[in-house]
């Protein structure tokens, strides 16, 4: 749940923009209040002129040079609005919590049907395929889904985030107002059976990478020089972003049920390198997934925790 009324607010305006729009009439008027108590200007400072500048004027000048004071004194314009917030946001939060669940359930039957849509496309074609391939080999029902299949995956991604508001509105952890990464939230609230995959590959995919990145690579003059560069760039979705990947990897796209039961995901657990006994006796240098049971690389001659992608 989001601790701020300004988080709160960009909530409820992301859901009302993706077309979740019922919100309690009085909590309308609560916000209404408080965007005007907000933008409120200068109005006792312009009631001084005009009455300054009036020689019929009978105004009480000098209280309304006392209001006008105070508002341009920032610290008591900054008390007053830490009072007012205090007893605004908890009635705000009550208020909108009487129609939190329809906006999410209506959110959700609407990012469910894209998520299906992308799920049939997917099981008639490959839709991350070259188009001179799909043109080759499959039928028109296949040609088809590989066109559409673009189309519904920017719905998944045009409504994720709307998604999550609606969710956190419900009770779910996370505050997508926040402006920082949530793939924690994102994960569990969009992939049913997130729990029964793997947890690297699943993040991975997530964010368009390889399963195995990071890679492990030597660390040599030559490739210190060749990083340099050229750094290394933010991964190109492909036609149809993330989903194709997920969808491959076996997870269930859905909108979870009951977002307030939603539990974030952690990162996974990063990897270290140790010594193991060679076939041939010995001992090799590998990095160890703790994801994997069991799953060990050889470190290549030359290579540093870093390039191997353990952190110093």
């Amino acid at each position: 749940m989001t601790t701020t009324i300004g988080s709160h607010l960009w909530l409820v305006d992301a859901v009302g923009h993706a077309g979740g729009t019922v919100v309690p009439a009085e909590w309308a008027r609560l916000r209404d209040r408080y965007y005007r108590l907000q933008g409120r200007g200068h109005p006792l400072t312009d009631r001084l002129a005009r009455a300054m500048a009036d020689p019929g004027s009978d105004a009480d000048i000098d209280a309304l040079y006392a209001g006008a004071v105070s508002e341009w004194w920032p610290n008591h314009v900054d008390s007053v609005m830490s009072v007012v917030t205090a007893h605004l946001y908890p009635a705000m939060l009550a208020l909108y919590a009487t129609v939190a669940s329809k906006n999410y359930r209506a959110l959700a039957d609407r990012w469910n049907e894209a998520a299906k849509a992308l799920a049939a496309c997917t099981e008639a074609v490959d839709v991350t395929a070259n188009p001179d391939l799909v043109l080759e080999s499959a039928d028109r029902r296949g040609i088809q889904a590989w066109q559409d299949a673009p189309k519904h995956a920017a719905r998944l991604d045009e409504q994720l985030t709307a998604l999550a508001a609606a969710a956190v509105l419900c009770g779910a952890p996370g505050d997508p107002a926040s402006g920082t990464d949530q793939t924690s939230l994102y994960i569990p609230l969009v992939i049913a059976d997130a729990a029964k995959h793997h947890r690297r590959k699943l993040v991975n995919r997530w964010n368009n990478l390889p399963d195995t990145y990071p890679e492990i690579g030597p660390l040599t003059k030559a490739a210190y020089e060749a990083a340099i560069a050229n750094p290394e760039r933010p991964p190109t979705p492909g036609r149809a972003g993330r989903w194709p990947a997920l969808i491959a990897l076996g997870a269930k796209l859905a909108a979870h049920p009951r977002p307030s039961e939603l539990e974030l995901i952690d990162p996974p657990r990063p990897f270290h390198v140790e010594f193991k006994p060679a076939p041939r006796g010995g001992y090799d240098l590998v990095r160890v997934d703790p994801e994997s049971t069991g799953t060990a690389e050889p470190v290549k001659i030359g290579a540093s925790r870093a390039s191997a992608g353990i952190p110093e």
